[in-house]
C-alpha cells in the first residue's frame, strides 16, 4: 500500500460496510481495514479496487495503462525548432515549453508568457549565422532575457509555426506525465519535474 490516509470510516466489527466511490475517480482505489481489541492490539489487511472504466480518454492511441487528469485541452500553439531543442507556446496555459536537447538527458523548462502587444517583436542588433532566425516574439522575448535558454537552445532552424494541439496529463497525486500533440500528429511526452522528455511519431 501507498500514499496517505485520507478519509477514515467507521465500521461495525460484523456486518457489512457499502462504500460509494467518487464519480471523477481517476485512480485505482486503496482501502485499509484496521481492527482493535479492547488492549489496543491491532491488525491491518488492504484491499486495491482496479477502476472498471476511465472518466475520460487518451487523445492518442498507446497511451498509459492509466487514467488521464481530464479531456484533452484543445489549443492554439506555435512551434520552432531551435539548434538544440524547441520552444512550444500554448496559448490556453499562456506558457512556454523548452525543451533541450543539449545533454544525454533531454530536459524541459515551462515559463510564462510575457509577450505583449505593442513590446519589440526582435532585436534588429542580433544578426543570426546564415540558414538560421532569431525567435521573435514571446519566443524571442524569453530567448533574449533569459541567457541559459539561449546558450542551450541556440538559434532557430526556421520561422515558427501555428497549428492546434492538444494537451493531456496523468492523474496521480504527484509526478505526473503531460502529453503535448506536436504540429504533425506525433506527440511529445514530458517526464515529471522537467527531468526528460521523448518525442513519438504519429500512431507509434
Amino acid at each position: 500500500m501507498g500514499g496517505r490516509l485520507t478519509q477514515g470510516v467507521p465500521v461495525s466489527p460484523t456486518g457489512s460496510q457499502i462504500l460509494t466511490a467518487p464519480a471523477d475517480l481517476r485512480q485505482p482505489l486503496e482501502y485499509m481495514l484496521f481492527v482493535f481489541d479492547s488492549s489496543g492490539a491491532w491488525i491491518s489487511r488492504g484491499l486495491r479496487l482496479p477502476l472498471r472504466a476511465c472518466p475520460a480518454e487518451w487523445f492518442f492511441p498507446n497511451a498509459p495503462a492509466e487514467c488521464p487528469s481530464g479531456p484533452p485541452q484543445v489549443s492554439f500553439a506555435a512551434y520552432q525548432p531551435f539548434e538544440h531543442g524547441h520552444m512550444i507556446w500554448i496559448q490556453a496555459r499562456d506558457e512556454i515549453f523548452v525543451l533541450f536537447e543539449d545533454g544525454s538527458v533531454h530536459r524541459w523548462r515551462v515559463f510564462v508568457d510575457l509577450f505583449e502587444e505593442g513590446m519589440p517583436e526582435s532585436d534588429p542588433a542580433l544578426t543570426p549565422p546564415p540558414g538560421r532566425f532569431q525567435p521573435v516574439r514571446g519566443f524571442g522575448l524569453l530567448w533574449r532575457s533569459d541567457p541559459e535558454v539561449q546558450a542551450r537552445l541556440g538559434w532557430a532552424l526556421r520561422p515558427e509555426q501555428g497549428f492546434t494541439t492538444r494537451i493531456q496529463g496523468t492523474a496521480r497525486e504527484r509526478y505526473n506525465t503531460l502529453f503535448i500533440q506536436a504540429p504533425d500528429g506525433g506527440i511529445w511526452r514530458l517526464d515529471s519535474e522537467g527531468y526528460g522528455w521523448s518525442y513519438h511519431p504519429p500512431g507509434s
